[in-house]
């Protein structure tokens, strides 16, 4: 059997055995369970969900509040891949969400396994892929099987992959770099790789991380320029060498981006109307890593389990008894190890990028004696994720540049991580080549032993008072920045309690000491290692070809090396369990009474949320995104990004409540007294209250029973509200304004006395459709700044449809609430609406974005952006059939496009390939 053969056989089962826990019937690779989040907590008895919350970890929640919802809208919406979703925001571009990756493959598994159940498997089968690619990337190099075998194991099962695979866009993006490395090797080499190139470039923008697609893109860069131009110093290379190679990586780029151009280009167009802007350079500088955070290669937390909801709900506990703020966060991310570390508030998950004690002292072995082409590389590599990933000015002048000022500077670390587990195998590939390197690794690793002993011997002896001075400036650098007010050192470090600060030391020490055992469980099956090969190898230190042995002494061979495998990879388990552990999928299913009363009474307007202002997710009446499982048409959300101008209308009917990634609940319920609320259709209105509370009174809304009712043992009551006249899903406005700016539109929009059901406001930009229209008169107005425009048809202006009454027969005296309008069809990308009356503008209560159209009567007329951020279309008295259809113009392009460069990319491979064979 071929070493490649064996090598995917042993990376089908390291995976399936990896992911076993989650692959088990009634278990799911899910960061949080339904259980722990109002109202589904209703659900549970107290002993199921304290269960729950003992594996749960609060920091993972976003494969709830995000993802899972996507996942289930993508995959079961019907045969036709969903274009626009509309339950959430006002609505929002589906296919240009990336982290809804509608296009990248593996997510079809969605389609054969239900979510939560196909995280696992999508994790199982990017695992594969992961450990695959990295073995054939150094295979292209030259190095040895089995140092290609650690560098599988440490890239597919590191510490970044790792606590990143429940995050399945990220892991999937990352997932093509080291195919990307391969081919753009063997492209120099003149061995082909074109193809694989493309599909590791395409792929990688397609699974919706356009920040790893470019770190992906980038290393590519990298490498061929320190390639080409060592050849060129060298002699090795000429000009006209140079310009082939250039060619060929233009059209393997060129051909890798158009494969990704169903997913590039509705994000391209997406980007100007997104809440999610690039970012400036300060903000770059303050999500950065500190510079101390790269210690985390040395101590990642590996032995230091994460904070499940039980330990949370427990520090709440604790803190109401001795009547004082809980200190969630300081139980986890504002740990004494983070404050030395990197900034305190950071989701650990984002920071880790760990490959082990004993890996790190075999990565400084390969920088120190492993092959001068590839290392070199590597250390480049590391370089580059370092500048790019820890606070430094050179960063600050790198975000200038595109590309480089995208997303968060941490996942750079990415780079870090494959350099330094490159590095771990070319220091395997060293020791078991030469004599005098296996001593050096064996003197290395003892010495490395030592000195974590005796720093867990001075940790253990660090008075509470000296941890309180080292954390308290960083937790105080932190709170200032959070609170925007300047909060001395001497004030936390009063508040901090000494049994935290020495539950801290205690998993420092632990850590330290776990570190210095698998450090010597490594240099012990290094020795033992060398023993035997002293027995095999020749005087020049070589080992000499292994030919058929007996049994007994293949495992003689095996056995150190295994025992040294495992050295590396326990440490990954030990990290990938207490990072993630399985959910069990029992009530994942079920539907809380808020949900089922939703599910009967199938509203037409939007649910917006009452209560306090706040991202923790147990503070959500309903939690963000779910509602559109149940298809409940919601005002708020938690996304990646969404549109700009439906963050300015909600921030205008409360201020503060939107923000770059989610709308919040509103904080007064008051502000649903504005007919701005009206206008974006807010139909019921969902509150949590103390449980004696009395709910408070909104004029406008009424309060409505929720059948079937919450369980009476609930600490908390649900109050929903019904607005007595909601604007609708559409309805026919007789007068338009004209308003210089969006400015002026907003602040008309936010006024007591707008009257919404009467009159529709529109920027100049936009009016030129209805100002030419010979239907709309324009009128004076009682504002310099503002032009009114007023529907008054003539009969010789209207086309009546068949049947229905003409121009001259309607009434004039009629009012725009007398018109009729009726939604006769619903999909996620397509809406059409019966309406009859006297005509005028159809103001449509979804959002306004590039590639929505409007018929009426199947003619296609101009879609206006009305009230800032909606839908509106004029149109002509009598009955008539408007429809607002969504063509995503530029995904459709990018559908078009790839078959085309698909079959491009097979004819360049095989004409490369026939290049190939004839020098030879």
């Amino acid at each position: 059997m071929r070493s490649d053969t064996k090598a995917v056989l042993v990376f089908l089962a390291g995976a399936l055995l990896w992911f076993l826990p989650w692959l088990w019937p009634g278990k799911a690779l899910l960061g949080t369970h339904p259980a722990l989040y109002r109202p589904y907590d209703e659900l549970f008895t107290a002993e199921q969900r304290a269960e729950i919350a003992a594996v749960a970890h609060p920091l993972y929640g976003d494969k709830l509040i995000q993802h899972d919802p996507e996942v289930r809208f993508g995959s079961h919406a019907g045969d036709a891949l969903p274009t626009w979703n509309p339950w959430v925001l006002g609505g929002v571009p589906h296919v240009a969400q990336g982290l809804a990756s509608p296009c990248y493959p593996l997510l079809w598994i969605a389609r054969l396994v239900p979510p939560p159940r196909c995280y696992a498997w999508i994790a199982a089968v990017q695992m594969v892929l992961q450990a695959w690619f990295a073995y054939r990337m150094l295979q292209a190099f030259g190095v040895r099987a089995a140092a290609c075998g650690v560098f599988a194991l440490l890239f597919a099962g590191g510490g970044w992959m790792s606590v990143h695979q429940e995050y399945f866009q990220l892991t999937a993006a990352a997932t093509w770099l080291p195919l990307a490395l391969g081919a753009t090797r063997r492209l120099l080499d003149q061995k082909g790789g074109v193809f694989a190139l493309a599909v590791a470039i395409g792929c990688a923008f397609l699974s919706g991380f356009p920040q790893i697609g470019f770190y992906v893109v980038l290393s590519v860069a990298l490498l061929w320029a320190a390639t080409v131009g060592v050849r060129l110093f060298r002699g090795r290379e000429r000009a006209g060498d140079v310009l082939r190679h250039l060619g060929r990586f233009a059209i393997a780029g060129g051909l890798g981006i158009a494969l990704a151009s169903p997913q590039l280009l509705p994000t391209v167009e997406f980007v100007p109307h997104a809440t999610r802007q690039l970012r400036s350079p300060e903000a770059l500088a303050a999500a950065a890593l500190a510079p101390a955070g790269l210690a985390g290669a040395l101590l990642p937390d590996l032995f230091t389990p994460s904070y499940t909801q039980a330990d949370a709900d427990a520090e709440v506990a604790r803190a109401a008894a001795e009547k004082r703020t809980p200190w969630l966060d300081t139980l986890f991310a504002r740990t004494l190890l983070g404050s030395l570390r990197t900034n305190a508030t950071v989701n650990r998950f984002e920071i880790t990028f760990a490959i082990g004690p004993a890996a790190l002292l075999l990565a400084l072995l390969g920088a120190w004696r492993g092959r001068r082409g590839i290392r070199a590389f590597l250390l480049l590599l590391l370089a580059l994720g370092a500048v790019l990933a820890v606070r430094s000015p050179l960063l600050l002048a790198l975000s200038h540049l595109p590309g480089f000022n995208i997303g968060d500077p941490k996942r750079a670390l990415l780079l870090v991580a494959t350099a330094l587990a490159g590095l771990a195998a070319l220091g395997v590939e060293a020791l078991l080549d030469h004599r005098r390197t296996r001593t050096a690794a064996l003197w290395l690793h003892g010495a490395a032993c030592a000195l974590l002993l005796l720093a867990a011997g001075f940790a253990q002896l660090l008075p509470a008072a000296l941890l309180r001075r080292v954390a308290a400036p960083r937790l105080a650098e932190d709170l200032s920045a959070e609170l925007g007010t300047e909060v001395a050192p001497a004030t936390i470090a009063a508040a901090l309690p000494d049994p935290l600060l020495l539950a801290q030391r205690g998993l420092l020490v632990r850590e330290l000491l776990f570190a210095a055992l698998f450090v010597a469980v490594a240099a012990a099956a290094l020795f033992w290692l060398v023993r035997w090969l002293a027995t095999r190898a020749p005087e020049d230190g070589a080992l000499e070809d292994v030919r058929p042995v007996p049994l007994v002494e293949r495992l003689q061979r095996r056995l150190p090396l295994t025992v040294f495998v495992v050295a590396l990879a326990l440490p990954l388990l030990l990290l990938w369990h207490d990072s993630t552990r399985p959910i069990p999928l029992e009530g994942t299913e079920l539907k809380p009474s808020i949900a089922e009363h939703f599910a009967q009474l199938r509203p037409a307007g939007r649910l917006v949320r009452v209560g306090p202002r706040t991202t923790a997710a147990a503070e959500w009446a309903w939690s963000p995104k779910l509602p559109m499982n149940a298809r409940v048409r919601d005002a708020h959300g938690y996304v990646a990004a969404y549109l700009r101008r439906w963050a300015e209308l909600m921030n205008a009917l409360e201020a503060g409540c939107a923000m770059e990634v989610a709308v919040l609940s509103i904080a007064d319920p008051g502000s649903l007294t504005l007919p701005l609320a009206d206008l974006l259709d807010l139909e019921h209105a969902l509150g949590v209250l103390p449980k004696d509370a009395r709910p408070p009174e909104l004029p406008g809304f009424e309060p409505i029973a929720i059948d079937p009712p919450p369980p009476p043992d609930r600490p908390y009551q649900l109050v929903l509200w019904r607005n007595r006249e909601p604007f609708g899903r559409a309805r026919l406005v007789p007068r338009v304004m004209v308003a210089a700016d969006d400015a002026t539109v907003l602040a008309e929009l936010a006024r007591r006395d707008f009257a919404p059901r009467q009159v529709a406001w529109v920027v100049a930009a936009d009016a030129a459709p209805l100002r030419l229209h010979p239907d709309w008169a324009e009128l004076t107005s009682a504002r310099a700044d503002v032009i009114e425009l007023r529907h008054a048809p003539t009969g010789a202006t209207t086309a009546p449809a068949d049947g229905a009454p003409s121009a001259e027969t309607v009434d004039r005296g009629a009012t725009a609430d007398e018109s009729a309008v009726e939604l006769i069809r619903e999909a996620s990308n397509d809406l059409v609406f019966r309406v009859s009356g006297k005509g005028g503008l159809l103001v449509q209560t979804d959002a306004w974005y590039p590639g929505w159209i409007a018929r009426v009567d199947g003619v296609e007329r101009p879609l206006l952006r009305v009230n800032h951020g909606l839908r509106g279309v004029a149109v002509p008295p009598g009955d008539h059939e408007v429809q607002f259809l969504y063509v995503p113009r530029r995904f459709l392009l990018g559908l078009f496009l790839l078959p085309g460069c698909a079959a491009l990319l097979i004819l360049a491979a095989a004409a490369i390939g026939r290049g190939k064979l004839r020098r030879a």
